[in-house]
């Protein structure tokens, strides 16, 4: 098959699922645009690389400033989320008094820019984060916040999982990569395989927690109809994420499905407290394995890397060796500076610290690491608490809050534009309707 003919066969494909999956859910789909347009930027590239406007990379102007192309597309998103919530009459005071935690941490994140070395980089930086903040907040501002999240990411997923494919087969200078020794890496719409990797954590879980709803109560036969192309989906999920060998990210949805399955069966129905206590006696049996036969490094094996993790803990103990404050960090964002980024490269050809708690120390300094560990804590409770009264929305959150503490071991995506930081968001914030 000719490229531009799979590519537009591909494309009336997607349209065809999309209308499908409007008209089953009986919803509008323009209610929910503003976080589709959101998270299908966030879960690809950005526009500026699918339009083909942007600065080369490695040079200081690209690396401080960004493009303005996406600069304005996620200002134009935040404003316009903004105004959906004014005109929803959301009350943000309300919020920040519901959300002390998370307010200290993001007023913490905002002051650090005055010791930042790059502080206009850092302003812009924190104002792109704040997108996910406002966003997040829209949906939450929905009567059913955790059936419109899935809605939206289910509709990424069927725009985002067939186009990957179609680059990684017909249009490789876009759907792959190669590593530095002429090994093959695939990536599909995203920048690089890591980032399909956790895209497809996220469609993955999505698939499955919609497979296990429809189950449970009963759908009609017209709706029994699309369980058809969910297991489609999650099939073409699976194959790219296979095919991404992204060893945490298979990791996480293992550990994200298996939670998704024992939560919603009959045993574990309702009760909030066998749960947590079933979820306790594994974390301690676990700690116990590891301390006893050093687990990890058979899962690591398992997975196909080595102790190191592909050479990440040289690399973090490299960058602990650089100076910066422990108490209080680099500023928001401000540890890559160009300087440093091309230094870290030119050892180990990466540069980012591929570890969220490490990036949250080397920027906001163990301050700022000691409020995001206070935020993780503060989301199991709350979802604890969801449990009574909404049980299989809080084993969602659940589910999410376990991969996204799990994924920041090996990979930096807590801060930024991606499925994270904008996942972390969502469970993260308390929001009254």
């Amino acid at each position: 098959m000719f490229p531009i003919f799979a590519f537009l066969f591909c494309t009336f494909f997607v349209i065809i699922l999309l209308k499908i999956d409007v008209k089953l859910h009986n919803d509008a789909f323009t209610e929910t645009l503003i976080p589709f347009a959101w998270l299908i930027i966030a879960g690809s590239k950005y526009l500026s690389h699918w339009i083909g406007y942007g600065q080369t990379f490695g040079t200081e102007s690209a690396f401080t400033e960004g493009s303005p192309v996406d600069r304005y597309y996620f200002l134009m998103l935040t404003i316009a989320g903004i105004y959906l919530l004014i005109k929803r009459k959301a009350i943000l005071l309300n919020v920040i008094i519901n959300n002390k935690i998370f307010s200290i941490f993001l007023l913490y994140g905002l002051v650090s820019i005055f010791w930042s070395e790059i502080p206009f980089s850092a302003l812009k930086r924190f104002i792109k984060y704040l997108g996910n903040v406002i966003v997040a907040l829209v949906i939450l501002s929905e009567c059913n916040p955790v059936e419109v999240l899935t809605n939206v990411l289910r509709r990424v997923a069927i725009v985002l999982l067939p186009f990957s494919v179609i680059f990684i087969k017909y249009f490789p200078q876009i759907g792959r990569e190669y590593s530095v020794t002429g090994g093959t890496m695939y990536r599909g719409v995203t920048g690089q395989k890591n980032e399909l990797g956790l895209i497809c954590i996220f469609f993955g879980i999505i698939f499955i927690w919609n497979l296990l709803k429809i189950y449970k109560e009963h759908n009609s036969y017209d709706k029994k109809k699309i369980i058809y192309i969910y297991i489609t989906l999650l099939i073409l999920n699976i194959w790219l994420l296979i095919v991404s060998n992204s060893a945490t990210s298979l990791f996480c949805f293992s550990v994200g499905s298996i939670i998704l399955f024992f939560g919603n069966l009959n045993y574990f129905n309702n009760n909030r407290t066998r749960v947590c206590i079933y979820l306790s006696v594994i974390v301690i049996f676990a700690i116990l394995l590891q301390y006893m036969f050093n687990i990890k490094s058979d899962i690591i094996q398992i997975l196909g890397r080595d102790d190191s993790l592909t050479t990440r803990t040289p690399m973090w103990d490299f960058m602990l060796g650089m100076k910066t404050n422990p108490l209080f960090g680099t500023g928001f964002e401000s540890f890559l500076t160009l300087d440093r980024m091309q230094l870290i490269r030119s050892y180990y050809g990466v540069s980012s610290p591929h570890n969220a708690y490490l990036n949250t120390y080397l920027n906001l300094g163990a301050f700022g690491l000691l409020l995001l560990i206070m935020i993780y804590i503060n989301t199991y409770f709350n979802i604890y608490r969801e449990m009574s009264k909404k049980y299989y929305e809080s084993i969602f959150k659940l589910t999410l809050l376990i991969i996204i503490v799990m994924y920041g071991y090996t990979e930096a995506y807590i801060f930024g534009v991606n499925f994270i930081s904008f996942g972390l968001c969502f469970i993260s914030i308390k929001y009254d309707t």
